[in-house]
């Protein structure tokens, strides 16, 4: 919690939340949401928004859409095959990805969970959820789909 009331208030000091908007989300940080409640029954704990990619037909077309439309982007692969649009707060972005056998759209969401171990957070969601597929990534990171198959990345607080 240290961390999102400190994250708070530099946006505070910086300009970007008025005094209002500060109180607002420092009351909204100090009551205990659903999510908390409910987390001790809950497979992980999740702590953030991390990403979501969008799996795109011409990512040259793509990343100067984005780049219009947010500005600067990072270039996140040496292959120009991956582009990240940082978003106002770290680690939050969006991934333009080339799409692979043409299949266009959201390829998946990226959630961050506390206290994340690869091995324990595989076991958990099986626990939770024995029918559920689940991977481990190359990344160090594991992937949920969900019974539509939809790709939930899930990796830890970076």
């Amino acid at each position: 919690m240290q961390r999102i009331v400190d994250n708070l208030l530099d946006q505070y000091e910086r300009g970007t939340l008025t005094r209002r908007q500060l109180a607002q989300a420092l009351l909204l940080v100090a009551l205990p949401s659903a999510a908390q409640v409910t987390q001790q029954t809950s497979a992980l704990r999740p702590a953030s928004f991390d990403h979501v990619a969008i799996a795109v037909s011409d990512i040259s077309r793509s990343r100067e859409f984005y780049e219009k439309l947010f500005g600067a982007t990072v270039a996140s692969r040496p292959d120009g095959s991956q582009f990240q649009f940082p978003l106002a707060r770290k680690p939050q972005h969006v991934n333009l990805n080339k799409a692979e056998n043409g299949k266009v759209g959201i390829d998946h969401f990226a959630i961050t969970v506390e206290d994340f171990v690869l091995d324990r957070a595989i076991a958990a969601v099986k626990r939770a959820i024995p029918e559920a597929k689940v991977e481990a990534a190359t990344d160090g990171s594991i992937d949920i789909f969900d019974p539509d198959g939809v790709r939930i990345q899930i990796e830890p607080i970076r």
